[in-house]
């Protein structure tokens, strides 16, 4: 039973990376995918919308571990990826609050930018907004920190990250917002991330032949 669980897990993960356009270093092409974020609710832009999967694959995979599918990717896919990717996921998981958010999403991490986080905050936040006016502080504060991040995420700047700065550095304004749905990096290594981003760009810039 334990295997089957894990691996209709895992068989998950790589269905929604697939979804995203994922691409593996073994892959020679990219996937064809202009998907950046996915709903975890039961909107138009859900993740379970976006999977699409049967009814029959829907309950093989609550046979096999126990659980709903949609509950899965809202409580589990997310903290299970950190933990397979040695917590240098290319999936995160933005909430409005730690447990049972109002608003969660997923994101890839490739396609995760400034006009990304605007999108979440300006158009998927509010449509949250309107199926649970109850909540509406939470969402607020939630889509305000997003705009925080998208606006001046990197020491007063936009939110344009670099591939090449990798993983690490680039959650991390995220985790210092306070936006993911779990930490991430160590506590301490949100501030060392973003101070070697700042140190590479000196060394950058040092680096640069001045024109004659």
């Amino acid at each position: 039973r334990a295997a089957l669980d894990e691996h209709a897990r895992v068989a998950i993960e790589v269905r929604v990376l697939r979804a995203f356009g994922h691409r593996w270093p073994s892959t020679r092409e990219a996937r064809s995918s202009a998907i950046g974020v996915a709903t975890l609710d039961d909107g138009a832009d859900s993740l379970l919308g976006l999977l699409r999967p049967s009814e029959a694959a829907s309950e093989a995979f609550s046979r096999a571990t126990g659980t709903t599918l949609a509950r899965h990717l809202a409580r589990a896919l997310f903290c299970e990826h950190v933990a397979r990717f040695r917590r240098r996921p290319v999936l995160w998981q933005l909430a409005s609050a730690g447990r049972r958010p109002a608003f969660s999403c997923v994101v890839h991490a490739h396609r995760c930018d400034r006009r990304l986080l605007e999108r979440i905050a300006g158009e998927l936040v509010p449509r949250a907004r309107e199926r649970a006016p109850a909540r509406r502080d939470e969402l607020e504060r939630f889509a305000r920190a997003i705009e925080a991040v998208a606006r001046a995420g990197f020491d007063g700047a936009p939110y344009e990250p670099d591939l090449d700065d990798g993983v690490r550095v680039n959650l991390a304004p995220l985790q210092k917002a306070g936006v993911l749905a779990a930490n991430v990096l160590a506590a301490d290594d949100v501030e060392r991330a973003l101070e070697d981003r700042r140190s590479w760009r000196r060394a950058r810039r040092s680096a640069r032949v001045p024109a004659p």
